[in-house]
C-alpha cells in the first residue's frame, strides 16, 4: 500500500501512520548541548576498538573526567590499536579491553557481571560492533549474511538483556550510513536497530528499562554530532552530511506529498456490492488493455493466463492513475494476481473513489497527512473479502467447459548456458549473460 516515500506504514488505534524524517533546525542557544556523559561513569562500548567505538570513547573521555571505558571486540589487539587505547588513557580515562563476541549472550552476561563487580554499575552502553561483507545480494552466502546481521541484531539483544537491571543513563546504537549497494545486509541490520530503539524506548517509559535509548545513523561523529543527536527527543536519529540541494529530494520528510487517506464513514454503500461494481468496471478496463472480450475473462483466474506483461501493466497503471488521481504502486499487478483480488484491494484502500468511479457514490473526501499521521475517519482500515456473486455461475460453467491441455514438452535457449540449470547457476554467480 505504501507509495513513494512511504516505505514504513502502520495502523495504530484506527489511524494510518507514515514514518517521516523531521529536520532539526537549531539556533546558537540550542547548539550548546549539555553533555550526556557522567563524570565517574562506567561505559561499555561494543566494537570499542573499531573506528566508531574509538570515536565514542574519545567523545566521552574528552567531555568528562574519571570515566571507565570498557571496550569489547572479537579481535586480539595489535600494536596500532593498543596505541589508540593509550591515547584514550592520556585523556584521563581508565580503559579496559575485553575480547568477546557481542552476539554471544552468555559471554556478554559474564562480561557485564565482571565489570559491575570490578568498576561499579554501568552508566551507559554504546553499541558499535559490526562486520562487513560487501557484495551483490545474489552472490552473498547465508553464512556471510548471518555474519553481518549477528553483531548488530543478536548483539543489541544480548546487551539489552545483560544490562536490564543496570541504572543506565544512555543506551545507544551507532552506525555509519550504508554507502554502497553491496551493503543491503548491513542496512537491514541497521533497520532492526532503529526499530529496536523504539521498542526499548517504550520499555523505558513502562519502567522496564532505563536510559535514553537512541539508534543513530550518520557519516560523521566528530564536533559534537553524537551529543547533539543524543539530546533529541526521538529514539531514531539520522545525520546527513553534504550539499543540501541534491540530498533534500531523496529524504522522506513531512514536506513530501503523500497519498490521501479515505474513509468508509458516511459512504452509504454496501462494500460487497461496491466491490462487485468495481470488479465490473475493472473487467472493462482490463478487456480494453488486453484486447480480450470481457465475457472471456474470469476475475478469479491468474492474470498470467491472459498474457499480462510489463507493457500492459504500464498501461493499466496509467489508467488507474487517471481514475484515482495519484501514483498507483508499480508493483500492484504483481502483488494481486487476479482481477478479483485487485478489486478487493482498491475498495479497501480507496472506498470513496471506487464509489465515484463505479457510479454509486459521491466524490471522495480527501484528508491530508501530517508529519506521521492522517485521519482514517475513526474507522481504521477496511478489510474487504473476495466475493462471488450469482453471476459467477457463468464464469464457473465456462471454466468447467474448458478442454484439458496436455503439455508434451518444454524447451528453451539460454545465454551462455546449455540447460536451464546451468543458466540458473550463471545467475547465482552473477555472470554477465
Amino acid at each position: 500500500e505504501a507509495q513513494a516515500f512511504e516505505e514504513d506504514v502502520r495502523y495504530r488505534a484506527a489511524t494510518r501512520e507514515v514514518m517521516r524524517l523531521e529536520e532539526v533546525r537549531e539556533d546558537a542557544e540550542q547548539a550548546l548541548v549539555p553533555t550526556p556523559w557522567k563524570r565517574g561513569g562506567v561505559y561499555l562500548i561494543s566494537g570499542g576498538a573499531g573506528r566508531l567505538g574509538l570515536l565514542a570513547g574519545k567523545a566521552i573521555a574528552t567531555a568528562v573526567s574519571d570515566v571507565t571505558l570498557v571496550l569489547t571486540g572479537r579481535s586480539v589487539l595489535g600494536a596500532e590499536k593498543l596505541e589508540q587505547l593509550r591515547q584514550l588513557e592520556a585523556l584521563g580515562a581508565r580503559v579496559v579491553y575485553r575480547q568477546m563476541d557481542v552476539a554471544d549472550s552468555a559471554a556478554v552476561e559474564a562480561c557485564v557481571a565482571e565489570m559491575v563487580q570490578t568498576h561499579g554499575p554501568l552508566t551507559g552502553v554504546i553499541h558499535t560492533a559490526r562486520v562487513l561483507h560487501d557484495g551483490g545480494l545474489m552472490k552473498k552466502t547465508e553464512s556471510e549474511l548471518r555474519a553481518v546481521l549477528a553483531p548488530k541484531v543478536a548483539g543489541v539483544l544480548a546487551l539489552d538483556a545483560a544490562t536490564r537491571d543496570q541504572p543506565l543513563e544512555v543506551f545507544v546504537s551507532l552506525a555509519f550510513a550504508a554507502d554502497n549497494a553491496g551493503q543491503l545486509d548491513r542496512a537491514t541490520a541497521d533497520a532492526f536497530l532503529n526499530a529496536y530503539a523504539a521498542h526499548r524506548a517504550m520499555a523505558v517509559q513502562a519502567g522496564e528499562r532505563s536510559g535514553r535509548t537512541r539508534s543513530i545513523d550518520g557519516p560523521s561523529w566528530e564536533n559534537g554530532t553524537l551529543e547533539r543527536a543524543l539530546s533529541l527527543d526521538s529514539p531514531r536519529v539520522t545525520v546527513l552530511s553534504g550539499v543540501r540541494a541534491p540530498i533534500e529530494p531523496t529524504v522522506p520528510t513531512a514536506s513530501h506529498s503523500v497519498r490521501r487517506s479515505e474513509s468508509t464513514a458516511d459512504l452509504g454503500v454496501d462494500l460487497q456490492a461496491l466491490q462487485e461494481k468495481v470488479l465490473h468496471r475493472f473487467l472493462a478496463l482490463f478487456s480494453k488493455v488486453a484486447k480480450i472480450d470481457a465475457d472471456r475473462i474470469d476475475p478469479e483466474e491468474a492474470l498470467e493466463r491472459y498474457g499480462i506483461d510489463s507493457v500492459m501493466v504500464s498501461q493499466l497503471n496509467l489508467a488507474l492513475n487517471e481514475i484515482f488521481g495519484e501514483e498507483i504502486s508499480k508493483t500492484l499487478f504483481f502483488e494481486y494476481r487476479t482481477l478479483s483480488a485487485l478489486a478487493g484491494y482498491l475498495v479497501g484502500a480507496y472506498p470513496q473513489t471506487c464509489a465515484q468511479w463505479s457510479g454509486v457514490g459521491k466524490a471522495p473526501a480527501v484528508a491530508s497527512l501530517g508529519d506521521v499521521t492522517a485521519s482514517s475517519g475513526g474507522r481504521g482500515p477496511v478489510v474487504v473479502r473476495q466475493v462471488r456473486s450469482a453471476s459467477r455461475a457463468t464464469w464457473g460453467s465456462r471454466q468447467a467447459d474448458r478442454e484439458p491441455i496436455a503439455i508434451v514438452g518444454l524447451g528453451g535457449r539460454y545465454p551462455k548456458a546449455a540447460t536451464l540449470e546451468a543458466f540458473w547457476e550463471n545467475l547465482k554467480q552473477g555472470v554477465n549473460c
